[in-house]
């Protein structure tokens, strides 16, 4: 994720947030991978990674 990706993101975004969803998604051929949570009532992302796992994002 990008610095200008993390800058668009809502500061309050994890407020009242009780219903999330985590998904990795592979792209490129399957051989480039993002995490990504969701909001489940809103739809939004509140957090989104490189990898599979918080290991491989750093």
């Amino acid at each position: 994720m990008n610095e200008s990706s993390r800058q668009e993101l809502d500061p309050n975004r994890l407020d009242n947030l009780f219903i999330l969803g985590v998904d990795e998604i592979s792209y490129r051929k399957h051989h480039n991978y993002l995490t990504l949570v969701t909001n489940h009532e809103t739809g939004k992302i509140v957090y989104g990674a490189e990898g599979k796992s918080a290991n491989e994002s750093r």
